[in-house]
């Protein structure tokens, strides 16, 4: 499993949270950074990946096994005078400091020279697609100043229609796709970080009383849709996700009556500007948040929820976690394990809301986001791997809530302490998901760890990491359907037997 450290922050200035319901997603915005991690995103018939991109020479250099390895399989070995890399019937010789490689039976001649950097051929991205063609007889086409790469037909091409009849802008696609959906005032972005789209033109203007121009921007390997309104803006999706229609944002309702008590706020840290947790956030589809309160100062929910199991299947889209072999990663298999675990908890009666139901890239504190706006009942973090046989349960690895204490600012939780004041429900929960897995004989054991993003959880959460059921048992084991069944129905039955308990403050 990859974890990397949540850093424990100070509450800042409380960031306002604009909670929309759309169609398929909650999102919130985090533009395009230029201080982000330079990448090459390759959009392939088959899948979709990043590469990271270096800078040699005042050139912009990527891995050639890296580009490659996701399309078939690779063999590289060290040869006297460099490196060998073999797909298929084709061989490449790559010799540092060299400015022409033989791949196959033709020589490729580029700007700039062949770099070796620990064990890494790299290559001028600009020649990337001469080196696809001779390793795999594909077309591709580099939009080099973007860092984008498409492969034969993986491209999604869409047109923008203004409808006379509603007044809405629709956007037409050649492909279903998944953006990150935020808005400015009156302007609408639509952020592709994964789906190939591609427009024929910079923009549109338009002498519309409300949409009146539309914009397309390529950059580090992302894409962005950017709708200039004369007022607020709703994206509405259909046919798919391969239709979007852009409508204006119907005005929030006026409240006739008192307003409740507002639930606590939890402060989220602002991302660093210069920081890669700057970079787009995802999409977290299939998700239904509840109506925002009025609240004078700061951003709350209503007080009436109903009670619900937000469970987060780790990692996702550029996020691939553990490698068991060529077909199967970690990603995946908590994807699974996640749907699984819905059903058998709809099943029951609870309701349970995937925080991702498809390979979407989040960071640890879009989930957390994604939760307390939402204000989970519950909160599950799935992974899979690591040493040891069957389950692991962790609890946050934090002070007590009577140390912790003294951080609360009035109605404010710190963003790094959140889980505070939950942490004794947390491990109850946790605890009867141990016992329920020892009644199905799955072996489960329980411990605290920092385990991102659950100090920032306001809700009782836990994290679930899923081994091979015995010591003998290889990766494979974790794609089994009678193990995958026989933990989410341990887990579900736990959670409908300790729910009393952790409601019981809410």
């Amino acid at each position: 499993m990859q974890w990397s450290s949540l850093s424990s922050r100070l509450s800042k200035p409380l960031i306002a949270l604009l909670v929309i319901i759309f169609s398929v997603s909650l999102a919130w915005k985090f533009p395009l950074a230029s201080a982000e991690e330079k990448k090459l995103t390759v959009y392939a018939p088959q899948t979709t990946y990043a590469l990271q991109v270096s800078d040699h020479e005042n050139r912009e250099y990527a891995g050639v096994y890296e580009l490659l390895q996701p399309l078939g399989k690779v063999q590289v070995r060290v040869t006297g005078a460099g490196y060998s890399i073999r797909m298929g019937d084709v061989e490449g010789e790559f010799q540092e400091g060299r400015s022409k490689i033989r791949v196959g039976h033709s020589e490729i001649t580029f700007p700039g020279k062949v770099v070796i950097d620990q064990g890494r051929v790299l290559l001028p991205i600009r020649a990337l697609p001469a080196v696809l063609s001779q390793y795999l007889k594909l077309h591709s086409e580099l939009h080099e100043s973007a860092r984008r790469l498409f492969i034969e037909n993986a491209a999604a091409r869409f047109s923008a229609e203004l409808k006379k009849a509603d007044g809405s802008l629709v956007l037409s696609f050649s492909k279903p796709v998944n953006p990150n959906v935020s808005t400015e005032g009156s302007k609408l972005h639509l952020l592709f970080t994964r789906d190939p789209v591609i427009f024929g033109a910079d923009g549109f203007t338009y002498n519309d009383k409300l949409v009146s121009s539309i914009n397309f921007v390529e950059r580090n390997g992302a894409a962005e849709v950017v709708v200039n309104g004369t007022s607020p803006l709703l994206a509405t999706f259909s046919d798919g996700g391969k239709t979007i229609a852009i409508s204006a944002a119907p005005l929030p309702s006026v409240a006739q009556s008192p307003t409740p008590a507002p639930a606590p706020v939890i402060t989220q840290p602002a991302p660093a500007p210069e920081s890669a947790s700057s970079a787009p956030a995802s999409n977290v589809p299939g998700t239904n948040p509840p109506a925002a309160a009025p609240v004078s100062h700061g951003v709350s929910v209503n007080n009436v929820v109903h009670f619900f199991v937000m469970i987060d299947a780790g990692h996702g889209g550029l996020e691939t976690g553990t490698r068991f072999s060529e077909k199967l990663s970690e990603k995946e298999i908590t994807l699974l394990l996640a749907r699984r675990l819905r059903t058998e908890l709809q099943n029951r009666g609870v309701n349970a809301v995937l925080l991702r139901d498809g390979d979407t890239t989040l960071s640890f504190d879009q989930r957390a986001v994604a939760s307390n706006a939402q204000r989970a009942g519950l909160y599950i973090s799935i992974h899979a791997g690591g040493p040891g046989t069957g389950v692991r349960l962790y609890t946050a690895l934090m002070p007590t809530p009577e140390q912790g204490k003294g951080e609360k600012l009035g109605p404010f939780l710190p963003w790094g302490t959140a889980q505070a004041g939950f942490l004794e429900r947390s491990r109850l929960v946790a605890a009867s998901v141990v016992a329920e897995m020892g009644n199905k004989d799955v072996n489960a054991l329980m411990t605290t760890a920092p385990v991102p993003p659950l100090n920032s959880i306001a809700a009782p959460a836990f994290a679930m990491e899923v081994a091979p059921p015995t010591s003998s048992a290889t990766p494979d084991a974790l794609s089994n359907p009678s193990y995958q069944q026989a933990i989410a129905v341990a887990t579900a039955t736990a959670i409908v037997n300790a729910r009393p308990k952790i409601e019981e403050q809410r």
